[in-house]
Order: C-alpha cells, then sequence, then structure tokens
C-alpha cells in the first residue's frame, strides 16, 4: 500500500484527526475539553507526533489543539477547501454583506482579527469565530491551511492578513452576482 504525502506536518496533522476522529471516541471527547487550557494535557498524545520540539512553544501548541478540537465538533468526514475570508462571509450570510469598516458584529471581529500582531492575539480572537462557523455549519473550512497560517503568522502576519481579506471581498462579490 502506497503512503499519502503531505505537503507539510500541518496537512498531516489535520488529516490525521479527521480519520482518527471517525472511530474514536475517546479522542473527540478529549479535544472537544481540549478548547478548555485545564482539558489540553488530555491531547497531548495526539499532538507532539507533529510537532515535535515545537510542543514546548505555547502558541504552537494551542495552535494545533485549537485546530484539532474544531476539527472534532465538525461533521464533515474530510478538510475543506474554505480560506477563513470565504468561510466567514458563507457563515454570516447577509449579515457579511457590509464593509468591513461597519459598525455589525462580523466586521468588529475580522478588525480585531486583522489588527492581531502576534500568535497569541490571533488565537484570542480567531476561537470564536471558528465556534460560530462551526455551529453554522454553512462553511468547509480548510483548516491544514488555517493551520499553518496560524503557525507562520508572526512570519508574514500582512501576507495572511491580506488573504484572509481578499478571500472575504472575493467571495462577497460572488454572493452579491
Amino acid at each position: 500500500m502506497k503512503s499519502k504525502t503531505y505537503k507539510n506536518k500541518e496537512e498531516a496533522y489535520v488529516e490525521f484527526i479527521y480519520a482518527k476522529k471517525e472511530n474514536d471516541t475517546k479522542m473527540r471527547s478529549a479535544f472537544r475539553r481540549a478548547t478548555n487550557p485545564l482539558g489540553s494535557y488530555a491531547v497531548w498524545e495526539y499532538v507532539i507526533p507533529f510537532m515535535g520540539e515545537h510542543f514546548q512553544i505555547d502558541k504552537y501548541r494551542t495552535a494545533y489543539i485549537l485546530i484539532g478540537a474544531y476539527i472534532c465538533m465538525d461533521k464533515s468526514t474530510e478538510n475543506g477547501c474554505d480560506g477563513l475570508g470565504s468561510a466567514l462571509v458563507k457563515t454570516w450570510g447577509d449579515k457579511a454583506k457590509f464593509s468591513i469598516s461597519g459598525n455589525d458584529s462580523i466586521a468588529i471581529r475580522i478588525r480585531k482579527l486583522l489588527s492581531c500582531k502576534r500568535t497569541e492575539d490571533l488565537i484570542k480572537n480567531i476561537q470564536p469565530l471558528l465556534r460560530v462557523i462551526s455551529e453554522r455549519k454553512r462553511a468547509n473550512l480548510n483548516y491544514s491551511r488555517l493551520l499553518w497560517e496560524m503557525i507562520y503568522f508572526e512570519r508574514d502576519c500582512e501576507k495572511i492578513k491580506i488573504r484572509w481579506t481578499l478571500e472575504y471581498y472575493k467571495h462577497l462579490d460572488r454572493q452579491n452576482d
């Protein structure tokens, strides 16, 4: 049997979680509890093989745990294709038609996200967005790309934020047609 090759360890991790969550109720429940920092130790066994020495760095460990938790809450059986910007438009629907500079809840949340400069701030501001995306089930988020963006956020945060903004407006234009 030929093994699948992955572009990066973030993609391998996401595929592992999707494959394992179907039959492993212990893992699913551990990840659901792991969104609370007090319960995060229960998923370390699933995260360590993909992180190696980076496991010691809190912001990276938190990003892996957060993505794993939302994959386990997701009902889909495979990684999606929506970037964060298009997922936000799909999730908020008609409310997303307003500009990012508006005063509605989605605009405020996006501005908070786009004002982040550090990974820790990004994680703090992205978690409520992931919760709503997960609850409304209108978007099929690409978790491996999002995890990669979270891990490498501080290296090139402007490029990542520009990508999210372009996806948002590009998908918004399609929705308005």
